[in-house]
Formats: C-alpha cells, sequence, structure tokens
C-alpha cells in the first residue's frame, strides 16, 4: 500500500491536489487525448476532446505521455509511432517504425481461494484497505526470489468481488498471484479512430510454467486455511471446494478463474534493441521531444505491486527532466 496518515494515498493525493493552485498548472479532468501533434520529427503538443470540443496543448519544451500501459501505446500508434504494417492496415502515416510499441503487454494473474467465515467481524472495518495482509513465497526452495505474493481479504473476491452469494454469509479469500511471469501480450489498434478501444490480448497462461506456480498457491491456501490459527474462523470451502482435488482439477480451477491484478507494464519498453521504445532516460526512439512515463517503460515486471515502482519512475523522470 502507499499510504499517509493511516490512509490510501493516491498519486493525485500526494503530487497534484497540494499544488493545484501553481500558476504554471493547469488540470483539466474529463478530457480525452487523440494524438501527438509534430512539426517534423519533433513533438510540439497535444490534440484533445474536451467540453466536446477539439483543442491543442502546446509545448515548449517536450510532451509527457503518462497514459498508462494500455492508452500511452495507443496514443503513439494513432500518431504514427509502432509498427509500421500495422499502422498501414489502419491508414495511419507511419512517423516512426517502432515494433515494439503495444508488445510485451506483461500483466500479474491472481486467483481467489475463498472460505466461508465463521466467527469474528462480519464484514471488514471502515478503515479497511480491503487487501488487509500479504507475503511473498517461493514455490520452490531453489528459486532466487519469489516467484507467488498472496493478497488476503476479509471479502468474497472470486470474479473481482462479481457473483458473491446474495446471502447472510461472510467470507474471506487469500489470492495467490504469479509475479514472474513469462507469457507476454499485445496491445493493437482497433481502427485509426481514437475513440475506438484498443484491442488487448494479454495471452495469460500462453506459457506453460505460469500456471504451475498458482497451482501450488491453491494448495499453500489450503495448508493456511488448515492452520490452528485459523481454525475459530474458517469453514467451508468455496472454491475451488473440496471436489477440486487433483493437480489436473487445480489447474483446470486455475485456467477458468484466474484474473487480472491490475498490474498491466511493459508495453513501451525502455532498452536499446530493436523492440526498445524509450531509451534510458524515457525519451521516444526515432523522434524528439516526446517521452513516457507510466509502467508501460517496465522492460520486466516487477516482482510485486506495480503502483510504488511507476511513482518512482515518474520521480526519476521529474530529476531527468530538470537537469
Amino acid at each position: 500500500m502507499t499510504q499517509k496518515d493511516g490512509e490510501r494515498c493516491s498519486s493525485a493525493a500526494a503530487y497534484i491536489t497540494p499544488v493545484l493552485d501553481r500558476s504554471n498548472l493547469t488540470v483539466e479532468t474529463e478530457a480525452k487525448v487523440t494524438s501527438v501533434r509534430f512539426d517534423g520529427d519533433r513533438a510540439v503538443g497535444v490534440e484533445y476532446e474536451h467540453d466536446g470540443t477539439t483543442r491543442t496543448a502546446e509545448a515548449r519544451e517536450e510532451v509527457i505521455l503518462s497514459a498508462g500501459a494500455i492508452n500511452s501505446p495507443q496514443l503513439l500508434m494513432l500518431s504514427g509511432i509502432g509498427p509500421a504494417d500495422h499502422l498501414q492496415d489502419h491508414g495511419i502515416e507511419v512517423r516512426a517504425d517502432r515494433p515494439g510499441v503495444g508488445r510485451n503487454l506483461q500483466d500479474h494473474l491472481k486467483l481467489g481461494v475463498v472460505y466461508e467465515q465463521t466467527d469474528g467481524q462480519p464484514a471488514p472495518a471502515p478503515t479497511s484497505n480491503v487487501v488487509e495482509t500479504g507475503c511473498f513465497v517461493r514455490t520452490d526452495d531453489d528459486l532466487p526470489a519469489p516467484d507467488l505474493q498472496f493478497h488476503n481479504a476479509p471479502v468474497y473476491l472470486l470474479e473481482h468481488g462479481l457473483g458473491a452469494p446474495d446471502d447472510d454469509r461472510t467470507f474471506f479469500t487469500m489470492m495467490p498471484t504469479q509475479i514472474r511471469p513469462e507469457s507476454s501480450g499485445t496491445v493493437r489498434l482497433a481502427s485509426g479512430d481514437p475513440h475506438d478501444s484498443p484491442v488487448i490480448d494479454p495471452e495469460y497462461l500462453s506459457a506453460d510454467s505460469d500456471i504451475e506456480p498458482l497451482v501450488e498457491g491453491v494448495k499453500l491456501a489450503r495448508e493456511i486455511a488448515d492452520t490452528e490459527a485459523l481454525a475459530p474462523y474458517c469453514g467451508s470451502e468455496v472454491h475451488p471446494g473440496s471436489d477440486v482435488t487433483s493437480d489436473e482439477e487445480i489447474r483446470e480451477f486455475v485456467r477458468k478463474h484466474a484474473s487480472t491484478v491490475y498490474h498491466p507494464v511493459g508495453t513501451c519498453k525502455m532498452g536499446d534493441d530493436e523492440m526498445a521504445v524509450v531509451d534510458d532516460t524515457l525519451r521516444v526512439r526515432g523522434v524528439n521531444g516526446l517521452r513516457v512515463v507510466d509502467a508501460s517503460v517496465m522492460p520486466r515486471i516487477v516482482g510485486g505491486n506495480t503502483n510504488a515502482p511507476t511513482i518512482a519512475i515518474a520521480e526519476k523522470a521529474a530529476d531527468l527532466l530538470t537537469v
């Protein structure tokens, strides 16, 4: 958690709200950027829509994209920076052929192991951050670092909390999360229209090695549920359920129910190879005056939550911009 004074603290609350009165800062919400504007090969601003009108914001120095691992590659491609053949397929003039834009999409995949709660507080306290405990685990003692992270919550969290039984029962969920995925996917344009959502294919579990840590995570969750410490609170296993016992049955449960933990990264990765989108100062390769500053620049997903590392990237970018 990123917290202040016992409450979760977003980057907006920490960095923007305290300086809203600065004369050199203008914040416009409900505004949709549709493209980066160029003069030759130099980014000079962005075009965006606000209150039903199309507007432009000019840049005296640089344009910074911070639209995240889904929308930053979308904006680059809409602006002519991306895989040339893909852009041409959508009638977009190629400004810089960068085949790595929209590739290397990585994410953490989680799974809910849900138990009925038989005692204790009937609902999360008003001050709960919902995910109240966690841990990092090696599924193999020879691994150099943990490959599982557990997020644990005093609520029903299968399928993102949707579809919980509509009755008076209470539940708790242990969520093993695969934090070293080998699978990677893509973000592609549906069309050259910025109003069309991009096509996202995370290709979860496309690498065979990604499923086994989650299988082991289900087994470990069951071991934890069977401890003496949880005995007063732990009722029947709701998901996967007592009828799911063999490794293959657990694998099938993983394939059916595993889902994102909302950590997409990597689609504008930093590096110096042909698939790199930004250099080590976050400048977009092939053009001038344009940087990307968000989780999309991570070449490899971190082995844990992505919020604080993304803030660290932004802190470093702020240093780069002032030197």
